[in-house]
């Protein structure tokens, strides 16, 4: 087991090192720093205990040594009592959980010296009551404490609540199980039955996610077992399996990248049969540019998507042409056929843009327009707003040309009806913008009714109030569908 882990603990010394210097240099390059769900912490550790901190010592203003005593051992071979030092000068504080409770979860390995360490991001703590993971939210910079949220997928997990550290323990049960689980597959990939597999996946992210996670900044936790998941599929060739894994991983952690035996021809044998589920074909747009340049060819073969039915495919076109359009060429140095790719590409997103009647890929156009020195620039929406809901919360984005600010939402009203029974009046609490810039913002909000049955499927009706460029407007939105 020690030497499966030695890529990830030369990892882990780099990222402390890392750390060190970006304390000490004001010019020093920024790094994203990975975290990972207790599944992946889980998979990569040698041992799990919970522990009280007895000891913090603050060697320098860069390096801090903390002891532990175990009171619990949960997995490996750690006993009740014994002392682990560690060094967490990668662990900061934050304004949320300033003073921490001397409670710790500890996901442990052992480094080249046989000592024990953290896995990167392996420590829970308590913070009254309540149970923090540690999270990059700022680069440069270390691991800062956040609120634990529900797994798997906690960092699509927006709006729910933080987990009591009394629950942590459950939690970190059944991530064990889960990580046994992949260990023994792995060991027999053709032992688990396709279901078993797919049972390991977290949830689908809902479309909004799926298609504005390039600007959308959250801390995702990198998730460990979808990607080794994705790797079982392709070891037995199960395109679709690994396509449906590699979806989770792009919404959620990092962008799916297929290793052999799957071919550029398995993905685009998925994009071009419109029968395929949607995310699927997504995810396999999105994989194919690793095999190939964005070269005309390739232009022409993705151009028919962006017309395709659904805006998922639509969206996933638009971004590889636009991803590729900067740096394409068939040949190095060939600035004819460069700009041919580029007149294409700028041609194609003219009439997409000029078509688009999908909300949330329409607000896509306009941040891409913002931030892109294309024509698309010019061609991009002037206003833009969607608005997504799902049971109990919804998101909402809105932008506007020409606003010296970002745009905000100032309230939203909701209304829910049934067949058969009466218009039910409710409310939403605003709580926070997920990012803003220049023009544009996004919103979530917690959907509140007191007079709607859990389970019951309603027509729902949002109106929402957006500042925008100083004049209120109310924009009305119909939800077929919003299960309660």
């Amino acid at each position: 087991m020690k030497r499966s882990h030695e890529k990830a603990m030369c990892g882990l010394r780099w990222w402390f090192a890392a750390a060190a210097m970006v304390a000490m240099t004001a010019d020093a390059r920024a790094e994203n720093v990975p975290h990972y769900d207790l599944r992946g912490l889980a998979l990569q550790s040698d041992a799990i205990v919970f522990a009280t901190r007895t000891e913090v010592r603050r060697e320098s203003p860069y390096r801090t040594i903390e002891t532990f005593r175990v009171t619990r051992a949960v997995a490996g071979a750690v006993r009740v009592g014994a002392t682990i030092t560690l060094d967490t000068s990668l662990y900061a504080s934050s304004t949320a959980c300033a003073h921490p409770d001397p409670d710790a979860a500890l996901f442990l390995t052992r480094d080249r010296n046989d000592a024990w360490q953290l896995v990167l991001s392996g420590m829970r703590v308590s913070c009254g009551g309540v149970a923090y993971r540690f999270v990059q939210q700022r680069n440069p910079g270390g691991l800062e404490p956040v609120e634990q949220l529900a797994e798997p997928a906690d960092a699509t997990a927006n709006g729910r609540a933080p987990v009591p550290w009394t629950a942590l323990a459950p939690m970190i049960d059944r991530a064990i199980t889960a990580a046994n689980v992949v260990r023994r597959y792995e060991a027999q990939p053709a032992s688990p039955t396709r279901d078993a597999l797919l049972a390991l996946l977290p949830p689908q992210p809902d479309r909004a996610a799926q298609m504005l996670d390039d600007y959308v900044y959250e801390p995702r936790a990198h998730d460990v077992v979808t990607e080794r998941v994705a790797r079982i599929f392709e070891a037995r060739r199960d395109v679709s399996g690994a396509l449906a894994a590699g979806a989770r991983v792009s919404a959620t952690s990092f962008e799916y990248r297929p290793n052999a035996p799957l071919s550029a021809q398995d993905l685009w044998s998925v994009i071009e049969r419109a029968t395929d589920p949607p995310e699927l074909r997504a995810t396999a747009i999105r994989a194919v540019t690793t095999f190939t340049l964005l070269v005309p060819a390739m232009v022409d073969r993705l151009a028919p998507l962006l017309r395709d039915p659904d805006a998922l495919v639509r969206h996933a076109a638009a971004r590889a042409l636009l991803l590729g359009r900067s740096g394409s060429s068939s040949e190095p140095n060939d600035g004819v056929r460069r700009r041919a790719v580029e007149r294409a590409i700028d041609q194609l997103m003219g009439r997409l843009v000029a078509t688009e009647q999908d909300p949330t890929l329409r607000f896509w156009l306009y941040l891409q327009g913002a931030s892109t020195p294309s024509p698309l620039g010019r061609l991009a929406p002037r206003t833009a707003f969607f608005a997504h809901a799902q049971q109990r919360s919804a998101q909402f984005g809105v932008a506007s040309r020409g606003t010296r600010g970002a745009p905000r939402v100032e309230s939203v009203e909701l209304e829910l009806s049934a067949p058969g029974s009466a218009t039910i009046a409710c409310g939403a609490q605003v709580h926070r913008a997920r990012w803003s810039t220049a023009g544009a913002s996004m919103w979530d909000a917690a959907l509140r009714c007191g007079g709607a049955r859990d389970g019951q499927t309603y027509m729902a009706r949002l109106r929402v109030r957006v500042a925008d460029a100083g004049a209120p407007a109310v924009r009305v939105v119909d939800v077929p569908a919003l299960r309660w």
